[in-house]
C-alpha cells in the first residue's frame, strides 16, 4: 500500500528538491518534538509525496527510508533545533506552474481535517513541515495536476497510487466556535448563511437598491479643520478614521492584487474575520449574496478582485485600528519586498547595503539624528536598539557592528542585532527603507 505525505517546503523548496531531499531535526534544544518532523521516520521507500510552497509545485517518491544525520550547528542554532535530524532522498517531478491552492478549499474541508493534519479549520496549510496526506485527498490533487500536466499522469509510481484501492474513513466535521450557541438563537455565521441561501433569487436586484447606503464616517459632521484627528473614548484618533483606512488603504491593496488568492478566499469567513480583525461578520461578501440584512454593515461600492466583485464590511470600531495596522503594515512589507536581496542574511544586508547608504548621505541629517534614537529605530526597523551611535564601547560591544560608518565628517557605529524571525519584522522594514532611500 502506497501511502501519501504532504510536505510545505517554503523557502527551502528550491534548494531540497533541486537535490531531491527532506530534511527534519528530531525536536527543539528545549526537547520538544513535533510530530510534522518525526513524520519522516514514517515514510517508506515508494511512498508519494505532494510538494507544497505557494502552491502545488510537484510531486515525488521516496527512494528510500529516511537515515540519521547532524545538522550544522550554525543552522541549527538559527532555527532553535538541535543538531540531530534525519534526511530522506525522493525523486522529484515538477508542475509546469504553480497550482493555486483555493480551488481545493472545499475537498481540504471534506476530506483533510484529520487530527495532526497539514491543513486548518479554513483549510489553509499550517504552519509545518510534512504530513501524513489523506489517499482521497491525494487522488483530488494527483488528477487536476494531471490535467495540467500531463507527464504525471505517466509516473509509474502515480498510477500505482491511483490505481489502489483506498479504504479511509472521512474525519467528522470539525465544529467550529461560531457553529456552537449558547441559547436556541442561531449563532451569527448560521443565520447569514440562511440569509444569502433564502435571498439568492434578488440578490441582483438589490445590487443596485437604494438601501446599500455606505454608512457615514465617525467624522461626517464635524467642521473641515476637525477632520485630521477626532476623539474617542478620551483617545486622540489621528488623521483618518478606521472605515476611512478600510475604504481607502485596504480597498486599493485588494483591487491591486496585493492580497493573495487564499487570503481573499479566507476573508469570506467570520472565523477569519474575528481572528484576523475582530470583527463579527466576514470581510468580503460575494456581490451575490449581499442581503437587505447584510446591507448596513458593508460599503455601498463594490470592490473587485480578479475580476470578481465583492462588498467591503464598514463596520469597524475604532477598537480594531491596532490589529488593522498590523494588517496594513503586514501586506505593505510584501509590497515593499526586494527579490535581489533574499538570498542576503539580514545582518549582511544592514551591514552592506544600509551601511554604504547612510555613507553616500541617503539619509539627511535630521533622520540621523533621529536613528540615534530608540523610538524611531523600533517603529522605522523594528530593531531594539538605536540604530546608530557615536560610540562603541564595552556596554554597547556585542550590539554594534565594528564596521565604522562615516556620515557627513561622523563617525558612527550600526546596530547588529537583526534577525530573521518575521515576529520581529526587521526585514521588510530594512528592505523598506532601502527601497525608499537607494534611488
Amino acid at each position: 500500500m502506497i501511502k501519501s505525505w504532504f510536505v510545505s517546503q517554503g523557502k527551502t523548496f528550491e534548494t531540497e528538491c533541486k537535490e531531491g531531499y527532506l530534511e527534519a531535526p528530531r525536536c527543539r534544544r528545549d526537547g520538544a518534538e513535533r510530530s510534522y518532523w518525526t513524520n519522516i521516520t514514517k515514510v517508506n521507500k515508494g511512498d508519494l509525496i505532494i510538494h507544497y510552497s505557494g502552491g502545488l509545485r510537484g510531486v515525488s517518491q521516496a527512494a528510500d527510508k529516511c537515515y540519521e544525520i547532524t545538522i550544522p550547528e550554525e543552522t541549527a542554532k538559527q532555527n532553535d533545533w538541535v543538531t540531530e535530524g534525519w534526511k530522506l532522498h525522493f525523486n522529484y517531478s515538477t508542475l509546469k506552474q504553480i497550482m493555486k491552492f483555493s480551488p481545493f478549499k472545499e475537498d481540504i474541508l471534506k476530506y483533510g481535517r484529520e487530527d495532526l493534519s497539514a491543513f486548518n479549520i479554513n483549510g489553509n496549510v499550517k504552519q509545518g513541515y510534512l504530513f501524513e496526506l489523506n489517499p482521497v485527498l491525494a487522488n483530488i490533487f494527483l488528477n487536476k495536476m494531471i490535467e495540467q500536466t500531463p507527464e504525471i499522469g505517466e509516473l509509474p509510481f502515480v498510477q500505482e497510487f491511483l490505481n489502489q484501492e483506498i479504504d479511509v474513513e472521512l474525519p467528522e466535521p470539525v465544529e467550529s466556535k461560531h457553529q456552537k450557541s449558547k441559547s436556541d438563537k442561531p449563532p451569527l455565521k448560521e443565520k447569514m448563511t440562511n440569509q444569502m441561501l433564502s435571498n439568492l433569487e434578488r440578490l441582483m436586484a438589490l445590487h443596485e437598491s437604494t438601501h446599500l447606503v455606505k454608512p457615514a464616517s465617525l467624522t461626517a459632521n464635524l467642521p473641515e479643520r476637525y477632520k485630521k484627528q477626532i476623539i474617542v473614548d478620551d483617545k486622540v484618533i489621528p488623521k483618518e478614521t478606521v472605515q476611512e483606512l478600510v475604504d481607502t488603504k485596504m480597498r486599493k491593496y485588494l483591487e491591486e492584487e496585493a492580497v493573495s488568492e487564499d487570503e481573499v478566499y479566507d476573508m469570506r469567513f467570520i472565523d477569519y474575520s474575528e481572528k484576523t480583525f475582530g470583527i463579527e461578520v466576514p470581510l468580503l461578501l460575494r456581490a451575490k449574496a449581499l442581503t437587505y440584512d447584510d446591507s448596513p454593515k458593508y460599503f455601498s461600492k463594490p470592490v473587485t478582485i480578479r475580476g470578481s466583485k465583492y462588498y467591503l464590511c464598514s463596520d469597524w470600531s475604532e477598537d480594531q485600528r491596532d490589529k488593522l495596522d498590523v494588517w496594513l503594515d503586514k501586506v505593505e512589507a510584501v509590497l515593499n519586498a526586494l527579490p535581489e536581496y533574499k538570498d542576503i542574511r539580514i545582518r549582511d544586508l544592514a551591514k552592506g547595503v544600509l551601511r554604504d547608504l547612510l555613507m553616500a548621505g541617503k539619509a539627511d541629517e535630521a533622520e540621523v539624528d533621529q536613528m540615534l534614537t530608540l523610538d524611531y529605530s523600533s517603529d522605522t526597523f523594528g530593531i531594539n536598539y538605536p540604530l546608530l551611535v557615536t560610540e562603541r564601547n564595552q556596554s554597547n560591544v556585542a550590539n554594534y557592528f565594528k564596521l565604522k560608518v562615516p556620515i557627513r565628517g561622523v563617525t558612527y557605529y550600526l546596530c547588529s542585532q537583526w534577525f530573521e524571525q518575521p515576529k520581529n519584522n526587521d526585514r521588510p522594514l530594512l528592505e523598506k527603507w532601502i527601497k525608499e532611500h537607494r534611488d
